[in-house]
Parts: C-alpha cells; structure tokens; sequence
C-alpha cells in the first residue's frame, strides 16, 4: 500500500488529472484533437525529477504549479498552458488523491478477501475446538463487525472520507483482535 501513496505514485495521480481535464475539454471542443495527442502521451515526473519539482513547490508552497511547468515542458510551444485551465490546485489534488484512495481500497479489499479465505480454512479445519477464554459468540462478533465495518467503510469513500477512515479503522482492529485471539489459541495448540 506505501508505494501507493508515495511520491511517484502522487504526482503520476496529479498527472492523470490533468490528462483527463484535458480530455473533457477537447471533447468540449476547447482543446484541439492534435493537441490532445501529445498531452495524452505525457509522462509523470520520475524519481530523478523530484528534487526539481519539491524545490518549485517550495516557491510558491503548492506542488501543482511546479507540475504543470514540468508537463508544459513536455509539449511543443504553441500547446504549451492548455493543460489545467479551468481547475484549481486543489481540484487536481484532491482528485489525484481519490484516484491513490481508489487505489489502496482495492488492495485492501483483495487482502480482506484473503484473509477471510484464510479464516475460512481455519473455522472449517478447527469448528469443533474448544477455545478457553473466548465465546462462540465473541469471535463471531469480530469477525462479522470486521467485515460489515469494512464494506461499510468502503462505501462511504464516495461520501465522507472522515467517516470511512473511523469505519475501517473499527474493522482493523476487530480483525486484529480476531487474528490476535488465532495467534493465542495456536501458541495454546503448541
């Protein structure tokens, strides 16, 4: 999830933004199609470039600006400041980090999936044990309130990051203390 949300993965967000602004404007008949060709093969800063683009943002203290120079850089003259007209710094910036969000969800969705495959193998190999310490009832609680907590979360992404964030932290640590009463039980197994 770290290389997700990390400095590469930020800016070639932001840069897909302005990519798809620049695509609803040619389709608005504001950009012409020659010039969506070249924007459309434009690359996102690479590691090597980041002290450039920190040092622009350093500037002016947004890192948007010393992105579209970078992209500016990329086109010839004449379609040089077509891209981001019409959006805000903070219009790309929050939109690139939607697109990193979606991003992680789906990771942490698929690994959601995985452990519960995992705890499935688990439940099925180990019905009939009894485990000291914990009810039926309680490990059910954890497990259903990890995943209902998830889904939830998930969901209100579209609706209240705040929110979502709060739901899928109730859902790790049901699952932690499902895992963690696992962990216990097998130490107990030997």
């Amino acid at each position: 999830v770290d290389e997700l949300l990390g400095w590469e993965a930020t800016f070639s967000a932001w840069t897909s933004v302005e990519i798809a602004l620049a695509e609803a404007r040619c389709r608005s008949g504001l950009i012409s199609d020659d010039a969506m060709a070249l924007i459309r093969r434009l690359e996102p800063p690479r590691p090597e470039d980041e002290p450039r683009l920190r040092a622009g943002s350093q500037i002016v203290g947004y890192p948007i600006i010393a992105l579209v120079e970078f992209l500016n850089e990329q086109l010839p003259a004449e379609y040089r400041g077509i891209i981001h007209l019409g959006a805000t710094t903070q219009d790309i910036m929050d939109t690139g980090l939607v697109l990193q969000l979606r991003s992680v969800v789906s990771v942490l969705e698929s690994r959601l999936v995985e452990l519960g495959d995992a705890l499935c193998v688990h439940v099925s190999e180990h019905a009939t044990t009894i485990m000291a310490g914990r009810t039926h009832a309680q490990m059910t609680h954890a497990a259903r309130s990890g995943c209902r907590n998830f889904a939830e979360g998930s969901e209100r992404l579209r609706t209240s990051y705040a929110t979502a964030i709060e739901l899928l932290d109730v859902a790790r640590a049901s699952l932690c203390e499902l895992r963690d009463d696992y962990n216990k039980w097998l130490m107990m197994q030997g």
